[in-house]
């Protein structure tokens, strides 16, 4: 299972896309664009150097994408620190998530999305 989020730390928002099986360079693409219909500000996605980030079919978009206001900011390699969702998946994995989740495949993709998609209301992180 994976997960894919944007996060604003400004006003406690997440929108998460779940994927079982890997994430390849289509699927990023689908997530950034439907992203890109939902965004009300300009958007900066800050993103590690995987290759599935870095690929020529994403680099291709990014023109495409920052005309409707959204750039992509990629992180100096092994510095995952200073990507904030990094924190959150942290919280969710070793905080939040109940030792119970982990009986069966259904019982942890359902916790997992009850406690993403309660993000901001129940399960909130104070990044300052």
């Amino acid at each position: 299972m994976n997960v894919l989020g944007f996060l604003n730390p400004a006003i406690d928002q997440l929108k998460s896309y779940f994927k079982i099986g890997s994430v390849d360079s289509d699927f990023i693409i689908k997530v950034i664009d439907d992203y890109c219909e939902i965004m009300t500000a300009p958007t900066i996605v800050v993103l590690d150097n995987a290759p599935v980030h870095t690929s020529q079919a994403v680099a291709e978009k990014c023109g495409e994408w920052e005309k409707l206001g959204l750039s992509l900011y990629f992180l100096p390699p092994y510095s995952p620190q200073l990507n904030l969702i990094e924190i959150l998946w942290r919280k969710v994995k070793y905080e939040w998530m109940p030792n119970s989740a982990y009986k069966n495949f259904k019982l942890l993709e359902a916790e997992l999305r009850g406690i993403l998609l309660s993000y901001g209301k129940e399960y909130k992180i104070q990044f300052s």
